[in-house]
């Protein structure tokens, strides 16, 4: 298991399929919150892909 006090960086420099999915879904994160803070489908994304990023790294656990 890896240590959850390393930087996280670190933990996943290695890992650059983990780091490009978690990439792709923190960039989508930061477009649908830039955008459209109020809007109803928007805020369903953003939670859709922050869901995305729990779930890649829990399963990197």
């Amino acid at each position: 298991m890896k240590s959850l006090s390393s930087d996280p960086i670190n933990i996943i420099r290695d890992e650059q399929e983990l780091y490009r999915r978690l990439d792709f879904h923190l960039d989508e994160l930061k477009i649908l919150n830039d955008t459209e803070k109020e809007n109803y489908y928007f805020n369903e994304m953003i939670w859709h892909h922050f869901s995305l990023v729990i779930y890649e790294i829990d399963n990197y656990f």
